[in-house]
């Protein structure tokens, strides 16, 4: 069959999709009553200025074919207790691997949905990608089309965030309720298409659809648009905050206890605001869109789930597009300003601003690394920094892109991204067990994501349900939930992230009429704007040519290029960051080969060194202290002794970073200690050397980010200190006189590093001997 493609010029104005969401109804072509398909509707709405950002709005026409995931059964949750373990003190439980992931696949019959068929996966990705056999190929003739952002065929919906069970390797202890819906994905034959920027409408149908035909004759007949205003939201008594401003303040504190214990670095709590709706949650929609539109607005509705989403989201989650990947992640806020001279103060005080600095630091260290994970090496880069300015807030913006690695796809990448990094934290598998722990509840579709996905032609967009509310109906009308959280770092104010979290969502709770229309009046309105900043890029790729990646056990019968170059064992111990040094390793030339550390036994490691023919291994840091990664405790203390050697007897370089530099110090017998000068995360500050080893031919001081709250207590020990803070009283790196052996409390591989590829390369070609090695293998 053949995509039939019909166009009419149209105003730029975002409104003109809710107009049509309304026309549509009132000749009964969507929702309740129309005669095409289901009643089931989703709007994902670009609002605000048009902009590379705000391009295109999508309406689904009515579908068909859906599949919904559920929250599996108890009994088939995975057998066992939780220990007690608590991610908060250093004991995250990971693992046991969940259940299945089962996609239930349902047909619209002409009254109701009914059951076909079951897919199942035993990861988001796979499960997901499974909805293939359930579309049909593209034409060839498409041609033109596929410049648009979907086309008929495509998979769109909303993804929970608590699929998290199958994108990280750990248990729910408060899993949403059994068979709560997790997923709801459509497949869309029909698409309406709002091209801003060109100020044309789109509609795409399959050949013989006579719902496209008479959707065309209703735009013939109407070639204006108009939105019918809404006023403000009746007033509703009765709403329930999950946290009084005084226990909020309290898990704050709690945080940041955890983060000095060096536990993790960022956390992104959430607090909840639930209370009826006096109207349907569309009006609700409407009011969002007109008072706070924003890039990745969405409208999700399934009557017969009794579930509503309007969303006024700011953040993208994951876009593809002819190859490439695109995260756009949001994290540093301040309020807008009430005139062009407090707007502008109020913008450079976030610019300069330490804390808000360092959390957005942290998260484009997260996403690139996200990214990481299904990116050819050397590819991912941080494009674009600036301020974003919406309708009562203004935040931090970066963009982190990456081209798409050989067998990898759009299924894979929403599995390396999902959920995103800026409504967790970091490190993410660490945070994401902490959320449970703190809030207590399953979050629901709040911090998930609504979006398409086409496999056929490699095309994404997600974005991020925050700025959300979240309405089910019952026997008593319409009860709605709002969440809104921030980062939580070392340097936040208890005070200050309560009253922000209040900030964001009281635009949601003023239109769910739980607040009055002046409630929080002291917050200025303006409109959306960006303002570029300068982007610092610190290039660490070689031009020499660009190693591999590959993990641990080796695929059968794959084997590690003997070309001469170095060969990295990786020791990845649960870091948001390992894979940014994996790339960053990759793009000076080495092959790397990623290794689990917290699950591969020590007594493996002879037989790894000796299968990979090993020339470097760099231990990796991580949450925690280097107890918890008995494979990099064996390493540092091997490298000590001058036992770590390869088949042909030769030492074998190593290189701790972070968990691994502490590993190294413990090892000498030093003493792990929190930090007296406080925790340091995501802050580049200044790192004084002595020029020596792989410190030669660097500047002095370098700039280095630091993510640490703990640190080895100098001391006399056989290691030599090569490196200090700027006090002059923290050791930030050691080397040993007669051993191979180098260790740095930094991450060389941030965003915010200065000549960090330098000082990875100087470890890579320092006090190695390749050709004898290869002579061997």
């Amino acid at each position: 069959m053949s995509i039939v493609h019909r166009t009419w010029p149209q105003s730029r104005d975002e409104r003109v999709m809710l107009a049509l969401v309304e026309e549509l109804r009132r000749n009964e072509l969507l929702g309740d009553g129309n005669l095409w398909g289901s009643p089931d509707e989703l709007l994902e709405l670009s609002g605000g200025p048009t902009s590379e950002l705000a391009e295109y709005s999508l309406l689904m026409g009515p579908p068909t074919m859906r599949a919904v995931g559920r929250q599996p059964r108890r009994d088939m949750l995975p057998a066992g207790e939780l220990d007690g373990g608590s991610p908060l003190s250093g004991k995250p439980q990971l693992g046991p691997d969940p259940a299945p992931l089962r996609l239930e696949i349902e047909r619209w019959n002409g009254a109701e949905w009914q059951y076909s068929a079951s897919h199942i996966g035993t990861t988001l990705g796979a499960a997901l990608r499974t909805l293939e056999s359930c579309t049909y190929p593209l034409e060839d003739d498409v041609g033109q089309l596929k410049k648009l952002p979907v086309l008929p065929g495509a998979f769109a919906g909303a993804l929970a965030y608590d699929l998290v069970q199958w994108t990280q390797p750990w248990r729910l202890r408060h899993p949403p309720k059994e068979n709560a819906a997790l997923a709801i994905l459509w497949r869309a034959d029909r698409w309406l298409i709002h091209d801003r920027a060109a100020s044309t409408l789109h509609l795409l149908t399959m050949e013989g659809d006579d719902w496209g035909d008479e959707v065309a004759a209703l735009l013939d007949s109407k070639p204006t648009l108009e939105l019918t205003e809404t006023g403000p939201a009746p007033k509703v008594e009765g709403e329930v905050s999950s946290h009084t401003d005084q226990q909020h303040a309290e898990i704050v504190r709690q945080v940041q206890k955890a983060i000095i214990a060096g536990q993790l670095y960022q956390l992104n709590f959430g607090r909840t605001w639930s209370g009826e709706l006096a109207e349907h949650p569309w009006q609700v929609m409407l009011r969002l869109a007109g008072d706070n539109p924003a890039p990745f607005s969405a409208w999700l509705n399934c009557p017969d789930l009794r579930l509503a989403l309007c969303s006024s989201s700011p953040e993208l989650l994951l876009s593809s597009d002819e190859g490439f990947l695109v995260t756009r992640p949001i994290k540093g806020t301040r309020p807008r300003g009430g005139d062009a001279v407090s707007e502008l103060r109020l913008r450079q005080e976030l610019l300069n601003d330490e804390k808000e600095l360092a959390e957005h630091h942290m998260l484009v260290d997260l996403e690139r690394n996200d990214i990481a994970l299904v990116a050819k090496a050397g590819s991912v880069e941080q494009s674009h920094f600036q301020v974003e300015a919406y309708a009562q807030v203004q935040h931090l913006v970066s963009e982190v892109r990456g081209e798409i690695q050989d067998g990898a796809d759009v299924w894979s990448a929403l599995q390396a991204m999902f959920p995103g990094g800026s409504i967790i934290g970091c490190p993410k598998t660490v945070t994401c067990a902490a959320i449970d722990l703190l809030e207590r509840k399953p979050r629901s579709f709040w911090s998930g994501s609504i979006g398409h996905i086409d496999a056929r032609c490699g095309k994404s967009a997600w974005n991020i349900l925050i700025r959300t509310l979240e309405a089910r109906e019952d026997q008593n009308g319409w009860q709605a939930v709002v969440q809104a959280g921030g980062g939580l770092v070392i340097g936040s104010n208890p005070t200050a992230e309560v009253e922000e979290a209040k900030w964001k969502a009281a635009a949601l709770r003023r239109a769910a009429g739980w607040l009055a229309p002046d409630s929080h009046s002291e917050l200025p309105s303006g409109e959306i704007a960006i303002f570029p900043q300068p982007l610092r890029k610190h290039p660490l790729m070689m031009t020499s040519g660009i190693g591999t990646i590959s993990r641990w056990p080796l695929p059968s019968g794959d084997k590690v290029a003997g070309d001469g170059r170095a060969r990295i064992l990786f020791i990845d111990n649960l870091d948001s960051f390992a894979w940014n040094i994996i790339h960053a390793c990759a793009g000076l030339g080495a092959h790397v080969i990623h290794v689990c550390g917290l699950s591969t036994a020590k007594e493996e490691l002879d037989n790894i060194i000796r299968t990979t023919a090993a020339t470097h291994i760099i231990i990796g840091p991580g949450p925690g202290r280097p107890s918890n990664s008995k494979l990099s405790q064996h390493i540092a203390e091997s490298a000590l002794s001058g036992d770590l050697l390869d088949g042909n007897s030769l030492k074998i370089p190593v290189l701790g970073i972070c968990l691994g530099h502490q590993a190294i110090g413990m090892a000498a017998g030093l003493e792990l200690v929190e930090s007296p000068l406080g925790a340091v995360h995501g802050v580049a500050v200044e790192i004084h050397h002595d020029g020596s080893g792989i410190f030669s031919s660097l500047p002095n001081p370098l700039a280095m980010v630091r993510y640490n709250s703990l640190v080895i207590r100098p001391d006399e020990s056989e290691l030599e200190i090569n490196a200090w803070d700027d006090s002059g009283t923290l050791p930030m790196a050691f080397s040993h006189p007669l051993h191979p052996l180098h260790s740095l409390q930094f991450h060389p591989e941030s965003c915010g590093s200065e000549f960090g590829g330098k000082l990875l390369l100087a470890f890579i070609s320092t006090s190695i001997d390749l050709q004898p090695r290869l002579a061997h293998g």
